[in-house]
């Protein structure tokens, strides 16, 4: 997967050397074309829903306020495909990555290298990533957990949530979970929920904590470790 601005020669580029690779636009170039196009903050706000919604439904109800606020702006997104620069349209697994901001961060890293003779850079580089990975290795270590400190941290926030809906089996792996007023049908076998998340994120959403939960509440955590691998199936 690659992100980019919409610069024609990066897609040229990727199209000849990586034709099977899906090529992604960043929300954040893409906003900063906008602002250049003195385009009001309303209507920014709009466009950052638009991209960063899971559902398709709601994509399309963003996209048609912007329609009747700015018609212009409008018809310059829809240049692009949304399955581009849309989280809701993308044909790949595109996970939470929207902008390319991991490499402006290396950029500003690299700042002052890049002004160092080639050889002298190349080293810089080298040392740098090899002290990056270290870091991470060791830190890795020290956990003795099935998943990542990230990963649980993530967990933990859509656990509390979760125990406020209510759950109806449909089948061994097939559940309806309520939330308020809506309805939404977690399928535990094929790691999918009407909310999209679960499938996008490829991290279990509130819907499926919900339903696992119902099934084994004293081995919550447990089983969203197994989740996690895709083991979860076979112990269930």
């Amino acid at each position: 997967m690659f992100l980019s601005d919409r610069h024609k020669a990066i897609a040229n580029g990727i199209a000849k050397v990586f034709p099977e690779c899906y090529h992604g636009i960043c929300i954040y170039h893409l906003e900063k074309n906008l602002k250049q196009r003195r385009v009001r903050n309303t209507v920014l706000n709009l466009f950052q829903s638009a991209a960063r919604v899971y559902l398709q439904s709601e994509f399309d109800d963003f996209m048609s306020q912007i329609a009747v606020v700015d018609k212009k702006t409008f018809i310059y997104l829809m240049e692009e495909p949304p399955g581009r620069w849309a989280r809701s349209h993308c044909p790949r697994r595109r996970y939470d990555m929207l902008t390319t901001n991991i490499v402006e961060s290396m950029n500003n890293v690299l700042r002052r290298a890049r002004e160092l003779p080639l050889l002298t850079m190349m080293d810089f580089i080298q040392e740098k990533l090899q002290s990056w990975f270290y870091e991470r290795r060791t830190t890795a270590e020290g956990i003795f957990r099935e998943i990542s400190n990230w990963a649980e941290a993530t967990l933990e926030e859509k656990i509390k949530p979760a125990f406020t809906f209510r759950v109806l089996p449909i089948d061994r792996l097939k559940f309806n979970v309520k939330e308020g007023g809506m309805e939404f049908i977690v399928d535990l076998d094929k790691r999918i929920c009407d909310c999209c998340q679960f499938q996008l994120d490829e991290i279990p959403c509130e819907h499926a904590i919900a339903a696992i939960d119902s099934i084994y509440q004293k081995n919550l955590a447990f089983l969203l470790c197994l989740l996690f691998k895709g083991l979860l199936v076979d112990n269930i």
